[in-house]
């Protein structure tokens, strides 16, 4: 997941939260819906069955507004208020999960780097090197897009010799990069 989808999903929590309990007309629903849908189109790394399940959600509050527009209430039916907030918290759900996904991918492949890989040779000070924050936000963003252990290879490869100006060990770089793929998120996550 780029950072750019951390920092969306994030929005979107802190949408989600702003707007719970606090949606009182259809005028600040349909606010919600645009930007919910806004930021859920351009997610890049997000798997599709997670964005499935969130827009199944957000339909329900796309629902509500058509609804209540037709009907031109204001203030909300409480019937309507009390789908829409099930439909918000189910989604801050989704998101939680899908942050807590990241965040463990994320330290997972730090780590390896760190521990498995390190061209350079940070071994044993994961905390003070930032060298390899590049590499890992994009290995992270590779195996949530699910590439084939050959690219996550051919990228390592890419980074030892012309990133770090390293001859590289062809046979390493292959062995770590299909290590890391054992780590790849299931379509589930």
């Amino acid at each position: 997941m780029n950072d750019c989808d951390e920092q969306r999903l994030q929005t979107m929590h802190d949408l989600l939260q702003m707007y719970d309990r606090r949606i009182t007309t259809a005028s600040e629903l349909g606010n919600l819906v645009s930007e919910l849908e806004a930021l859920l189109n351009t997610l890049e790394c997000v798997n599709e069955k997670w964005k499935g399940a969130f827009r199944r959600q957000w339909g329900v509050l796309e629902i509500e507004y058509s609804t209540e527009v037709d009907r031109d209430r204001i203030p909300l039916e409480n019937e309507s208020i009390v789908r829409i907030l099930t439909s918000i918290r189910e989604m801050q759900i989704l998101i939680d999960e899908q942050l807590e996904v990241i965040s463990e991918l994320h330290a997972s492949v730090r780590q390896a780097v760190y521990t498995e890989w390190d061209p350079i040779g940070f071994s044993g000070r994961i905390n003070q090197a930032n060298e390899y924050d590049i590499p890992i936000q994009k290995l992270c963003d590779l195996l949530r897009k699910n590439t084939p252990e050959k690219e996550i290879a051919e990228y390592l490869w890419k980074v030892e010799r012309d990133l770090v100006g390293l001859e590289g060990n062809r046979q390493s770089t292959d062995r770590f990069a299909k290590w890391l793929c054992s780590l790849k998120p299931s379509a589930d996550s």
